[in-house]
């Protein structure tokens, strides 16, 4: 199939609109994998197994919505309590 498609005489429209097709899919391959890396890397979830990744207070930080700590959850509800 490879093969096929390699001998193939190609107009220059068609060149160029296979190497754009290339190029996009590419690129959506590498971001892909670098979103999975990141997430890999900064935890799915948030902390569950109680040790958090992030040397600042709760109230600061990006995961605290999603974060399973004893610590995060009385942040949370400190927050909610102190907006009603």
């Amino acid at each position: 199939m490879i093969h096929r498609f390699l001998q193939q005489k190609l107009t220059r429209s068609q060149f160029v609109r296979s190497l754009g097709r290339y190029v996009l899919l590419g690129a959506l391959a590498m971001l892909a994998a670098w979103v999975l890396w990141r997430r890999d890397r900064r935890g799915a979830a948030g902390a569950t197994a109680g040790q958090c990744q992030y040397d600042l207070p709760c109230r600061r930080c990006a995961e605290l919505p999603g974060c399973g700590l004893a610590r995060a959850a009385a942040t949370r509800q400190a927050i909610r309590s102190a907006k009603s």
